[in-house]
């Protein structure tokens, strides 16, 4: 549970924050799929209309598409965020209109929410809990949040409760929306925006939502991994708890939206609060955007929704994480490819940055891509410069405004990117409009090179235990070289697989000359190991291999240093590393060679 010495004083009393409206549970007739079908047929004779008019600008086609899946509720409402990611395909203003778009945050009757727990749980709500507020505090698309305490224990609790017409409404509007997707794909319209795959994101966005058992589990697993971030997540009371209902300790502490709208109203009064509790906003601020990056790519396990409503500001700079409904994680090589972008990035390596980026989209046509290239390039050293510039507004120079542009510029070329990576960097997005109030006037790239020198020194760690007395500043640049140039391998190697799909005409040509060079590399790096093993062997007791040393090609062992057993395991691991990853690239080349002379 949360220590008391961690609880802040109010900043919003409830009276300010406003109730939440009640409204009565749609009827069937206002859910059946004629009504659904009429206002898409609406819709679409709006946009004709608009377009023969010659007015069918992106901002009203936006507007018009933000209306539409807000009236038809909680499914549409995921689909038209999903879309409003996708600027590779969209216009920008179509895209920032559908990012407007929220989650209902009406409640229902409080009286369901009453029965819903009594049927759940077997007994009278005053059985287990004391306190029960009937009106609920918090709002959600599909669900509502009451306040009680615990007869057992006395502690504080949010129970949370899913709408009782939310799965039958799920289930009615995703068939809808199948058909809707089946005949897209069937007439090949805009095949680029791979519909069944949007499909799947809904599908899986909505199943861990519907059922509190993913939840239950995600704060589980999210409360373990950001301990190590020195952020809270609360107690979940699993013995109260079913697909419907979920009840879980109550954080009492202020909200990042309040703090947010305090900052904008009363300014004064927001820093006297701060003052009271030591809270550092560009302490929080930096806390929020390195463990969002650390849940990304060292835990990939991340926050899916770190909006304001989702972040509890504590005393003494703590943070609190609620609402885990919503959790991703992504493919370990993807991860491994997307750090090293922002590396590249950082460090200014903008044709590494393109090679890179070039991994991620779903396809790239077959053709030149010098120009791609150069806009590429010309958009990346503008954010740089961006960033460098103090009072710049945070939304100009943050890492979707770059991600943005980029989506953008590929749009021209028809190039797409995959809903996942999409998915992965909407986890950033979210948390903006916390960092932009916090540290404002923060440099990204600045931020990005802290985080990775820190997660370097992570994961040295992991290799390198703390009892072992190792200087690090000791190792030999040999223990690093072949950790980078198996990394480079690796990046590059994939790279020049998706450039022989592209390219795949003169794929052949160039994928034997590359095996070419991977099989002498290979050698290179065998020969070399053998060597680095003798040379440990010479520092140890081996006495039959003394009289050895006096060939000519044995004398380079002379000249290795004496190093730890830490230090040569690394490096007989790395060269092992190095050698699996140029066998595996050999066999990927041949394979999308072998493919580019099938096609």
């Amino acid at each position: 549970m949360l220590k008391e010495s961690l609880i802040p004083t109010q900043l919003i009393k409830p009276t300010e924050r406003g109730s939440i409206i009640i409204d009565e549970i749609a009827s069937e007739d206002r859910l059946r799929i004629g009504y659904l079908i009429a206002q898409a047929c609406t819709l679409g004779v709006q946009l004709l209309w608009l377009k023969l008019r010659g007015k069918a600008e992106p901002v009203t086609v936006g507007k018009l598409l933000a209306r539409f899946f807000q009236q038809m509720g909680v499914l549409w409402i995921k689909m038209g965020q999903l879309l409003s990611l996708r600027l590779d395909i969209l216009p920008a203003a179509v895209c920032d209109e559908l990012s407007k778009l929220q989650d209902q945050a009406h409640g229902f009757n409080p009286e369901l929410s009453r029965q819903l727990i009594e049927e759940d749980l077997g007994a009278p709500v005053e059985h287990y809990f004391t306190d029960f507020s009937s009106v609920p505090f918090a709002a959600a698309s599909i669900s509502q949040v009451h306040k009680a305490r615990l007869k057992d224990g006395g502690a504080w609790v949010a129970i949370k409760v899913r709408k009782p017409d939310a799965h039958k409404t799920f289930v009615r509007d995703i068939t809808v929306i199948r058909w809707l997707v089946a005949k897209l794909s069937q007439w090949s319209i805009q095949p680029h925006m791979r519909w069944r795959d949007m499909l799947w994101e809904i599908e899986q966005l909505m199943a861990e939502e519907l059922d509190y058992n993913y939840e239950i589990a995600n704060i589980r697993r999210m409360k373990k991994v950001l301990s190590r971030h020195n952020i809270y997540v609360p107690k979940v009371f699993s013995h109260y708890c079913s697909e419907r209902v979920l009840v879980m300790e109550f954080i009492h502490g202020v909200v990042m939206a309040d703090y947010l709208k305090v900052a904008a109203s009363d300014p004064l009064r927001l820093k006297a609060w701060c003052e009271e509790n030591n809270v550092e906003p560009r302490r929080l601020g930096k806390r929020l955007f390195f463990s969002n990056l650390r849940q990304l790519f060292e835990d990939n396990l991340f926050h899916g929704d770190l909006h304001p409503g989702n972040i509890v500001l504590l005393r003494d700079s703590r943070i609190a994480f609620i609402d885990l409904g919503s959790i991703g994680f992504s493919d370990r090589d993807f991860l491994e490819k997307y750090a090293l972008y922002l590396e590249a990035m950082i460090d200014q390596q903008y044709s590494k940055v393109f090679d890179i980026y070039l991994l991620f989209p779903d396809n790239i046509p077959a053709t030149d891509l010098t120009s791609l290239k150069e806009k590429f390039i010309l958009i990346l050293q503008k954010w740089q410069d961006r960033s460098k510039i103090k009072d710049l507004p945070y939304r100009e120079k943050n890492i979707s405004a770059i991600n943005d542009d980029l989506l953008g510029v590929l749009g021209e070329y028809r190039i797409t990117m995959t809903w996942s990576v999409l998915r992965f960097l909407r986890a950033t997005t979210t948390l903006d409009a916390a960092i932009r109030e916090l540290i404002p006037e923060i440099s990204v790239p600045k931020l990005l090179k802290q985080y990775f020198r820190a997660r370097n020194k992570r994961q040295l760690k992991k290799i390198l235990p703390p009892h072992q007395a190792f200087d690090i500043n000791n190792i030999p640049a040999l223990v690093k070289a072949p950790i980078n140039i198996s990394e480079s391998m690796v990046f590059r190697g994939s790279v020049v697989r998706r450039l022989a799909l592209v390219f795949k005409d003169t794929g052949n040509n160039i994928a034997d000359g590359l095996n070419s060079v991977l099989r002498f590399a290979s050698g290179l790096l065998r020969i070399g190991g053998l060597y680095l093993l003798l040379a440990m062997a010479t520092h140890s007791d081996v006495s039959w291999l003394l009289p050895l040393l006096d060939k000519w090609w044995l004398a380079p062992l002379n000249i290795v240093p004496q190093l730890d057993i830490q230090v040569w395991g690394l490096i007989f691991a790395t060269l092992l590393f190095a050698d699996r990853t140029i066998a595996r690239l050999g066999r990927s080349i041949n394979d999308a060679s072998s493919k580019g002379a099938a096609g």
